[in-house]
């Protein structure tokens, strides 16, 4: 019988990828309407500069161990202790300036001043976007009570909890648990661990629902968690990670979670 339910957050009840997305596009209709670049081929230059930028960084193996993107180094503000953060906190700004103006010398253009305009719009844009996913809230409604509930996602603490209360889902949740303060991102046992002493929660007893195979399923079944896995894409399952329930809608969880 289930007790704890463990849930991602991004792209498995809020909109990451997608807002992330419309947070560039929102920065590309300025360098289209400013200097006729082609918006499109503009937000794939910037992200494929960050990503370049985000490898070169001394802080990547940092981020790699806790989960942080390179679009989300564009607008975090990595606020809280330890050393990593702090450096973090200091590269911040070189990093967004030379990602942004990277991106328009690729296009010919040196202006500084419109690079800085740029990131300010990416990020003004995506700190006012955290949009549940269809069938998120009803699914928390139909959860809690009934189940312990737990979130277990991955980033820099500033960064995922902005996005938990912008998108008011913190009082759902018993526990939350972020890599950057368990100090191991998903698929780490760590992280699973920490979650379930967070609620004495029994991993036979519990149960991972998440949108990525290799980090949210593999991690829990590596823990002794059953795991669902919210493929709304029908994308055909790759490797030997296999969920113990497959989903295309949120709603379809909460009958399922008495079978398992």
């Amino acid at each position: 019988m289930i007790e704890a339910v463990f849930i991602d957050l991004d792209d498995t009840i809020l909109r990451e990828k997608e807002s992330a997305a419309r947070a560039f596009a929102a920065a590309a209709a300025i360098a289209e309407a400013r200097f006729g670049i082609e918006p499109e081929a503009f937000a794939r230059r910037v992200r494929e500069t960050a990503r370049t930028l985000w490898y070169l960084l001394p802080t990547i193996h940092y981020c790699l161990r806790i989960g942080i993107s390179s679009w989300e180094g564009l607008w975090a503000e990595f606020d809280g202790p330890g050393p990593d953060l702090r450096m973090l906190r200091d590269l911040k700004h070189r990093y967004r300036s030379d990602t942004w103006q990277g991106a328009l010398a690729s296009f010919g253009i040196e202006d500084a001043a419109t690079a800085l305009e740029l990131s300010d719009i990416f990020c003004r844009e995506r700190r006012g976007m955290h949009q549940l996913l269809p069938g998120a809230e009803g699914l928390l409604r139909d959860l809690q009570g009934r189940y312990r509930l737990g979130l277990i996602t991955n980033g820099a603490p500033d960064l995922q909890w902005t996005k938990i209360r912008g998108s008011g889902v913190e009082d759902y949740f018993d526990s939350i648990t972020i890599s950057g303060d368990a100090g191991a991102a998903k698929p780490a046992a760590l992280i699973f661990r920490a979650a379930m002493e967070g609620m004495r929660a029994p991993a036979d007893r519990s149960v991972m629902i998440g949108d990525t195979l290799a980090t949210d399923i593999a991690g829990a079944a590596g823990v002794g968690m059953k795991g669902i896995w919210v493929n709304a894409a029908g994308t055909a399952a790759e490797g030997t990670i296999m969920p113990d329930r497959t989903v295309a809608l949120l709603g379809e969880i909460p009958p399922l979670l008495q079978e398992l």
